[in-house]
């Protein structure tokens, strides 16, 4: 072969070369330890376990700490603010920390800190405590390669731990929080009524449990039963998207005596009728109250009153929501307080079209909030509380 002929060719495989010997370095680089760190090399992590820890302490870059605590059994924010906390999402932390595995020693040297993400100015600092004694101090860092870059405070050495932890920890303090407003199984509301500027109105479950509007009421034209389970089953799973800031008051939020309000009548909840052969039944198969009958639910009915105000920021996209007892001010996406802020038309099938007109399209979906379905490009945060509701369904994996 004569080279001068095939240049091109020979300086393409060349490069070629070059190339693969770059990425295999960069790889490399990453992927291997450094400074002459090796595998485990008598790095270690303090054994923890979920069950003993009650205190945490979480510090991202450039935000204020978020200090939990745990209190009779269950969680809480105490620091910046005193709120309940989602039990899922500390719960999914606890489990990184009941599990962390050291892979190997990434670094032994500071000036790989930053890098690493695993310095003050971007790891995220998280302190362990059980009954008032420390037993970790952690800064977690950089996550690559399946794994979460981890240093002891105070030390120089850099660990590669199994597993990501980084999305565990890296949470706003609303992510901390338990944004749940109502939880409740819908077919437990029996009674809704809802007052605001348009009017107001009162709604019930019949003897067949189908909705009816109230004796007395005005009768609605095209009432649809539809609607209102609709509206029922929104409020019964209510989430919010966020917090008002503490300096927010109740009358800046309108939440005072124009604000409107929708009632709801929860009746104790009604366990499902036993099988055929479960504990409880007699010998016939049948239980005391006969076979296939549900058990009246003892206790009373509840009653929840919401609250909505007005928009936390320009536009309607969302609203200020308080629940009757409750001191916190909730922000709510547009689609959960519009079930509250309704007219007559929130409870009528469409009318029918003139002769000769087209049937009307139907209007633009509303935002979806967080838990809710619905078509189209999936907002952030609908996304982020997907991936709890699965974390929870997972067990925290």
């Amino acid at each position: 072969m004569d080279w001068k002929k095939n240049r091109l060719l020979v300086g393409v495989g060349v490069l070629v070369v070059l190339l693969g010997i770059t990425i295999w370095a960069f790889r490399a680089r990453n992927a291997e330890p450094e400074d002459g760190a090796g595998e485990q090399d008598g790095a270690s992590l303090p054994d923890l376990d979920k069950d003993e820890i009650d205190e945490l302490v979480i510090t991202r870059p450039e935000n204020p700490p978020v200090r939990l605590a745990k209190r009779e059994g269950k969680w809480f924010v105490v620091e910046p603010v005193e709120a309940a906390a989602d039990e899922t999402v500390v719960n999914a932390a606890l489990d990184k920390l009941d599990e962390l595995e050291v892979i190997r020693v990434a670094s032994s040297n500071s000036e790989n800190h930053e890098r690493l993400e695993v310095d003050d100015e971007h790891g995220i600092r998280v302190v362990v405590r059980a009954g008032g004694q420390d037993l970790a101090s952690l800064i977690i860092g950089k996550s690559t390669g399946g794994n979460t870059m981890v240093r002891r405070v105070g030390e120089d050495q850099v660990m590669s731990v199994r597993g990501s932890l980084t999305y565990a920890f890296n949470k706003e303090l609303k992510d901390w929080r338990d944004r749940r407003i109502l939880d409740e199984p819908p077919e437990d509301i029996i009674e809704m009524s809802f007052r605001d500027e348009h009017g107001a109105w009162r709604f019930v479950r019949n003897a067949e449990d189908a909705w009816v509007q109230a004796e007395g009421e005005t009768p609605i034209e095209r009432f649809a039963a539809t609607k209102i389970q609709g509206i029922a089953s929104t409020l019964a799973r209510l989430r919010a998207v966020n917090f008002a800031a503490s300096d927010v008051t109740v009358e800046a939020a309108g939440l005072g005596e124009t604000a409107a309000v929708a009632t709801l009548v929860i009746r104790p909840h009604r366990e499902a009728p036993a099988a055929a052969g479960e504990e409880g039944e007699g010998e016939e198969g049948e239980g005391e109250e006969g076979e296939g009958e549900t058990p009246a639910p003892a206790g009373e009915n509840r009653t929840i009153v919401l609250r909505v105000g007005g928009s936390p920021g320009e536009g309607e996209a969302e609203r200020y929501l308080q629940r009757e007892g409750d001191a916190t001010i909730y922000v709510v996406a547009r689609y959960g307080a519009e079930k509250i802020l309704v007219n007559v038309e929130s409870f009528q099938t469409p009318p029918p079209p003139a002769p000769g007109e087209e049937p009307e399209e139907p209007p633009d979906m509303p935002a979806m909030p967080p838990g809710a379905g619905g078509g189209g490009q999936i907002p952030p945060e609908l996304m982020r509380q997907i991936q709890q509701q699965l974390q929870q369904q997972g067990g925290g994996q």
